[in-house]
């Protein structure tokens, strides 16, 4: 049976309008509107067309009869920058990506989910009871690593728009985050943290408030620079010099290092604006001084290691969803790049450890 939702998805996937798709499959645009409402079903030929436009393999459209496309109480970082089909567009990534953890939960046992309801918490409180209950030391070495291991199903997505930068939604009790990982590491592991206080902070809230957005930041700022932690490390004379050293403990930006600072009443805004504009002389605002390794998934590097061993590729997993190689490929952090090689996903399923 025809899937209505997949075909709105797939068209918002790809970023394209009704008048788009409609012109392509040159057809008039109520007639369109008609088979994404339910008023009238389009014939085999009509859907032959809009997966050769939309480059998905027809049987997507025939699966999964019960999908219902989700785009309430999503996260974004920065959505005001986001234009409405940039919008659409992640969102829609961030469904494949529940298509994509259906197949994946199907074949592999991942960690149990260790996400606390922190509702009615401040937000420091909250990131200081979470790096207690994880047993976190003074800095987090990898915050993709860190989610995984307690249950948060992280997905990249590597082109959409400039103005992106994260989103995060609870999918039928599974914690989801979206990263992008074209940012420098320091920033994109401030949008993991940012996010996963959204998960626990704002479960049931969509992120429209600058209070909320706020309170993200601060649980972030927590996560990855405990107070406790930064006040062990108070230079005598706060220079560019002291704050890049730090960055080799704490992994976050410059930026965010110096602002944690000002905030905490550790160097004044005299001091904090001198520092800024000296950096952004040097062109650190741009550039990280130092930049840090790229964090990736766990998950998806064992994932594709149990694929190797069995032969096996990145068109096994598209022939069993039906959703194209580069679409999984670019949400599962771009691991692959071997010959493909055709076959079916057979076995027992494996348990992911991530210790």
């Amino acid at each position: 049976m025809f899937v209505i939702e997949k075909l709105i998805l797939a068209r918002k996937l790809r970023g394209k309008s009704k008048k788009d798709l409609a012109d392509s499959l040159n057809i008039a645009q109520k007639t369109l509107s008609e088979w994404e409402t339910g008023k009238a079903v389009p014939k085999y030929e009509n859907i032959q067309q809009v997966a050769e436009f939309l480059k998905f393999p027809i049987e997507f459209f025939y699966t999964d009869e019960d999908f219902k496309m989700q785009v309430e109480n999503i996260s974004f970082r920065a959505l005001s920058r986001l234009s409405a089909s940039d919008r659409d567009k992640a969102i829609a990534n961030l469904n494949i990506a529940s298509l994509i953890n259906k197949w994946v939960d199907k074949h592999f046992n991942l960690p149990q989910i260790q996400l606390p309801n922190m509702a009615g918490y401040g937000p420091v409180e909250a990131a200081k009871i979470i790096r207690q209950e994880w047993n976190l030391e003074e800095c987090i070495n990898n915050t993709i690593h860190i989610l995984e291991q307690h249950g948060v199903r992280v997905y990249s997505l590597i082109e959409i728009c400039n103005d992106y930068d994260a989103l995060s939604k609870w999918f039928d009790e599974v914690p989801f985050i979206v990263l992008k990982p074209t940012k420098t590491s320091e920033r994109s592991r401030f949008d993991a943290m940012h996010e996963l206080g959204h998960l626990v902070l704002h479960r049931n809230k969509a992120n429209r408030d600058k209070s909320i957005e706020d309170e993200a930041n601060q649980f972030a700022s927590e996560m990855l620079m405990p107070e406790e932690s930064i006040k062990k490390h108070i230079p005598d004379i706060p220079s560019l010099a002291n704050f890049i050293q730090y960055k080799k403990l704490w992994k976050v930006s410059l930026q965010a290092i110096m602002y944690r600072y000002n905030k905490l009443g550790l160097i004044s805004d005299w001091v904090y604006r001198s520092l800024y504009l000296q950096s952004k002389k040097w062109g650190y605002d741009k550039k990280e001084p130092e930049p840090i390794e790229k964090e990736t998934s766990t998950v998806f590097k064992s994932i594709f290691k149990f694929l190797k061993e069995d032969n096996k590729t990145l068109q096994n997993i598209s022939n069993e969803i039906s959703i194209p190689e580069e679409d999984l490929n670019r949400l599962m952090f771009s691991p692959y790049s071997v010959s493909l090689i055709k076959g079916d996903i057979t076995g027992e399923k494996r348990t992911i450890e991530l210790l």
